[in-house]
């Protein structure tokens, strides 16, 4: 099983990487960061998160925007991983699926690392699957390389950049 280090507290339930968790108001983290993006989401609302890219705090804290994202087939579906940033993922529409490994056992690199995109890609078989639905977020800190866009049809959904 993947390290499982970060945690959000919701009542007593636990949000940890690479987990599909559904959102409520009432999730919080002990990282900062991660919580402003949580308050983000609450005060929107999911559905009406932006659709262009937003500094919340600098280059520290990063919403993508809302995109309508096409899903692809396993195999076309590659990991990948980033060093400087962790992704908090949310599904607004549909199901997608994440094939999951840690970045440890990532042995054959398609593409290397690129500081300036901060992003690096494998080709190896993944670990494990993870699939979201509507409402659902995820938590994908640096050692867990994904492979994100799997299944069929598109998805609507939002990407934060939480500095690591």
């Amino acid at each position: 099983m993947l390290n499982r280090q970060a945690t959000l507290i919701k009542n007593m339930h636990k949000l940890e990487p690479n987990i599909p968790t559904t959102f409520t108001n009432f999730i919080d983290s002990p990282n900062p960061l991660i919580s402003k993006a949580l308050k983000y989401i609450r005060e929107k609302g999911a559905a009406n998160l932006p659709r262009e890219k937003v500094f919340i705090d600098g280059d520290s804290l990063i919403f993508n925007g809302l995109v309508d994202a096409p899903l692809k087939q396993k195999n076309e579906a590659f990991l990948e991983a980033h060093k400087k940033y962790i992704d908090l993922q949310i599904i607004v529409e549909g199901t997608e699926s994440f094939g999951i490994k840690n970045i440890r056992d990532c042995k054959n690199v398609k593409l290397p690392y690129n500081p300036e995109k901060d992003i690096e890609f494998f080709s190896d078989n993944y670990s494990e699957i993870a699939t979201l639905k509507s409402g659902q977020i995820i938590l994908l800190p640096p050692e867990s390389a994904h492979a994100p866009q799997i299944g069929e049809g598109s998805v609507l959904k939002g990407v934060f950049k939480i500095k690591a």
